[in-house]
């Protein structure tokens, strides 16, 4: 025997309710796994230890060099007969905006034309949300003649960043860079300097 109109409006109406029970199996379990990603995520960002840099003071200085003070040397490549600029002395805050603690805090200098710094202070200390610390570094720069002599407007420009590494609580590793930005003006040889912070970076896992 045949099977008859409502065999048929039985198999379509099944497969319908069985169609439906996956989609909505499906769509329970992204929305599952998106509400524990974003709570994984929201987890993450309360222990981020997050780090901002501020200028207290960046100006020439004549003074002598305290001794064991951070020096930072900004060089600049392409030609003989290079200038060697006036000291300058550096004031920097550094803290902790961040919700979670940071442990084993360092950092290090780069530059891309090349920067020289002696010795790294601060090395392994543990930083927690809202705590910051104050350091003052001496800068010189040196730039080859035919550099300054051709700067584009009246400015060379030059930056060295400040390469933080630190773990979180969960002895997840982090890099963040911290931009300082210099700007030479050709005709007077000041120097003007201003800070570009980026953002903590996983590191190794």
């Amino acid at each position: 025997m045949p099977p008859s109109i409502t065999d048929w409006l039985m198999v379509i109406i099944t497969f319908i309710y069985v169609a439906a029970t996956c989609a909505i199996c499906y769509f329970n379990w992204r929305s599952t796994n998106e509400a524990r990603k974003q709570y994984e995520d929201e987890k993450k960002y309360r222990v981020l230890p997050w780090f901002h840099v501020s200028i207290f003071k960046f100006e020439k200085t004549d003074s002598e060099i305290p001794q064991n003070s951070e020096i930072v040397c900004v060089y600049s490549s392409g030609g003989h007969n290079s200038i060697q600029l006036p000291l300058y002395r550096l004031e920097v805050c550094t803290r902790n905006i961040g919700q979670g603690t940071a442990t084993r805090f360092k950092y290090d200098w780069k530059c891309p034309d090349g920067v020289d710094s002696f010795p790294v202070f601060f090395a392994n200390q543990s930083l927690m949300s809202g705590e910051a610390f104050s350091n003052a570094l001496f800068v010189s720069f040196t730039f080859p003649n035919q550099t300054i002599q051709n700067a584009r407007f009246g400015f060379v420009h030059t930056r060295a960043d400040m390469v933080f590494t630190f773990f979180d609580i969960y002895n997840r590793e982090y890099t963040q860079e911290i931009g300082i930005h210099f700007k030479l003006h050709e005709k007077n040889h000041v120097v003007e300097a201003e800070i570009e912070a980026g953002i903590p970076q996983k590191a190794n896992w």
